[in-house]
């Protein structure tokens, strides 16, 4: 079953909210945020760190990139 959430965001000296939804699979689990209307999915790696994965490659240079590495900071916070 998947979980809804928000992820607050320090991003450019402001703070944003965006939507998530967390994924299981199997015994690990996705995180899928919502950037600028483009599903961005993160997943832990084999050092609990988190990669972002953007599954159409014609959307990867449409996103900002500052924006991807914040989230994932936010990420590192509430999971670390």
């Amino acid at each position: 079953m998947d979980e809804l959430f928000e992820l607050p965001v320090d991003y450019k000296g402001r703070e944003i909210v965006l939507p998530g939804k967390l994924v299981r699979r199997g015994y690990s689990y996705r995180l899928h945020i919502s950037v600028e209307e483009v599903d961005v999915v993160f997943e832990p790696d084999e050092e609990r760190n988190f990669r972002a994965i953007i599954d159409n490659p014609d959307l990867q240079g449409k996103i900002d990139i500052n924006l991807v590495r914040a989230i994932g900071e936010a990420l590192d916070k509430i999971f670390r």
